[in-house]
């Protein structure tokens, strides 16, 4: 339950009031998102600066971003 606890303090979980307990859900749907909200989150602006230079520097990285961003 300590785990679940520090897990939820950093957003990695999301808990709801369940009585005298907690319901616990994941809070993001990969490892992946972890990392980038807490590259994110760390670095704020310096972080996205640095992943748009590097996606402009690549055009096969441009476009699969591009790609990525009109599905959502």
């Amino acid at each position: 339950m300590t785990v679940m606890a520090r897990l939820a303090e950093k957003d990695i979980l999301r808990r709801e009031k369940d009585g005298r307990g907690y319901v616990y859900e994941a809070a993001v749907s990969d490892t992946a998102g972890i990392a980038v909200r807490d590259v994110i989150r760390d670095f704020g602006d310096n972080a996205i600066a640095s992943f748009v230079e590097q996606a402009r520097a690549d055009p096969k990285l441009a476009k699969r971003l591009e790609r990525l961003m009109r599905k959502q």
